[in-house]
């Protein structure tokens, strides 16, 4: 079921009307811009299986986050933002 979401999730990204619409940026620029404006960092990123695009998700100390489909010419177009973001707990080895 999550990988069916994910490539839904691609193939949303991928067609010229999305294109369109998302704002799309170099991916350095995207970064500069992101930490200055909302101070967001990336946190995760993954290639889609059997494609040459990738999900980058950004978030900050506050809870904000950005997720964003990476293509192979270096842009980044963003997909969704929200608030809430909690990162994944750390493991304790040995308890």
């Amino acid at each position: 079921m999550k990988r069916a979401a994910f490539a839904l999730f691609a193939l949303a990204f991928s067609t010229p009307a999305f294109a369109q619409v998302a704002p799309c940026l170099p991916l350095i620029d995207m970064l500069a811009k992101w930490k200055t404006e909302f101070d967001e960092e990336i946190v995760g990123a993954g290639t889609f299986t059997n494609s040459d695009r990738g999900v980058i998700v950004t978030a900050a100390p506050s809870g904000s986050f950005s997720l964003w489909l990476s293509r192979p010419d270096g842009m980044v177009c963003l997909g969704y933002t929200g608030d809430n973001w909690r990162p994944k707990p750390q493991s304790r080895k040995g308890t």
